[in-house]
């Protein structure tokens, strides 16, 4: 990810909440929920707990929560404990997903019924 609006290093740990717009890169450990307009990315060194809302959410860490996005990537090191809604959905070989999945899509009426 380049040029990060916020970067948690390695070595923090913070506990609260993240509300904006922007990016937010966590290679520390981050507890509490996230709401983002712009794009969350969990570091292979990242841990995240509470509830993610945000456009992009890219994990190659750990999040424990429910993510709620336009677009959820999880890396091949990457691994979300919680329910996932998103229009957009991807998971790399060796990812782990724990949890539901929910596509926020519009299927054509012939595939609804």
């Amino acid at each position: 990810m380049t040029d990060p609006a916020g970067y948690f290093a390695e070595d923090l740990i913070i506990r609260g909440r993240i509300e904006g717009e922007g990016a937010v890169e966590v290679a520390g450990t981050f507890d509490g929920p996230v709401a983002l307009r712009g794009r969350l990315a969990v570091a292979p060194t990242g841990r995240v707990t509470g509830a993610v809302a945000a456009d992009e959410v890219h994990v190659s860490g750990v999040l424990r929560g429910d993510v709620n996005a336009v677009e959820a990537h999880i890396g091949a090191s990457g691994r979300v404990i919680g329910d996932v809604k998103a229009s957009r959905i991807a998971l790399d070989d060796g990812g782990v997903l724990d949890g539901t999945v929910l596509m926020d899509v519009a299927l054509p009426e012939e595939l609804s019924r």
